[in-house]
């Protein structure tokens, strides 16, 4: 691309030049009288906008190749902290929709409670526990997925976006039930959770196509169980939760 722009500028220069010289000849051949130096610097001006523009011109092109060349229409991301806070595999896929504006399909497999939630079980010597005292989660197993639409405001996909979108998930908790050192209650419980969430994040690269990024905001999510069933929902990280829950994420992605 670079030698490209050197050759075209080559030609303009060359042009340019042999305008100059051609114009400043027939200048001199046809000026005549009184009006002759006023013609002159007439031309004058009218030759120096005229490159002025093309100058401008020329800087204009450069830039929109500069940012055809590296502008990146696909993304892919891993969230890590997923994996202990959510106990899954969340990924994000991201596609270019128009200069500003990008849309964000995430999928997501739960194989374990996380730490967010408020009944973890513990095993100390042989013996389970919740951390609630009351039941706690044996399995925990589920997949959902989002879509969001993101906004970068600053134009340019290293900085500043805004994120909103809605997400489906679908969980199946094994549980146990306590008394007196006895398990004397077992069963599933299952959850449909419906969310909605707003947040902005801050994307910075890292090397060549690689980048790092944030998400902060909040979301709202509506859960659909067994009501005479364990609820868990003591927490804003619970899979029965009904509320406003706050949005932190840390992702990796790369760009092509």
């Amino acid at each position: 691309m670079e030698k490209k722009i050197i050759a075209r500028r080559l030609f303009w220069t060359t042009l340019l030049m042999v305008f100059c010289v051609v114009f400043s000849v027939f200048s001199q051949e046809n000026g005549e009288g009184d009006d002759a130096p006023i013609d002159k610097k007439l031309r004058r001006e009218i030759l120096r906008e005229y490159v002025r523009q093309e100058k401008l011109r020329w800087r204009e092109e450069d830039r929109k190749e500069q940012e055809t060349e590296t502008e990146k229409n696909f993304s892919a991301t891993f969230h890590p902290l997923a994996l202990l806070s959510e106990g899954s595999f969340k990924f994000d896929f991201n596609a270019r929709l128009a200069k500003q504006h990008w849309l964000q399909v995430t999928p997501a497999v739960y194989f374990s409670s996380g730490i967010t939630s408020s009944h973890i079980t513990f095993d100390f010597f042989g013996y389970a526990r919740g951390y609630d005292n009351e039941y706690n989660c044996k399995t925990l197993y589920g997949a959902g997925i989002s879509i969001g639409y993101k906004y970068y405001p600053l134009s340019s996909e290293e900085s500043f976006y805004l994120l909103g979108g809605t997400n489906y998930s679908h969980f199946e908790a094994g549980y146990d039930f306590f008394v007196s050192d006895k398990a004397d209650l077992s069963g599933t419980q299952c959850f449909n959770n419906l969310r909605a969430f707003a947040c902005f994040g801050i994307q910075t690269p890292m090397r060549k196509s690689f980048f790092v990024g944030w998400n902060l905001g909040i979301g709202y999510q509506y859960s659909f169980y067994n009501e005479n069933k364990p609820a868990f929902n003591k927490t804003a990280f619970d899979y029965g939760y009904r509320g406003v829950y706050p949005v932190l994420e840390f992702y990796l992605g790369y760009a092509w």
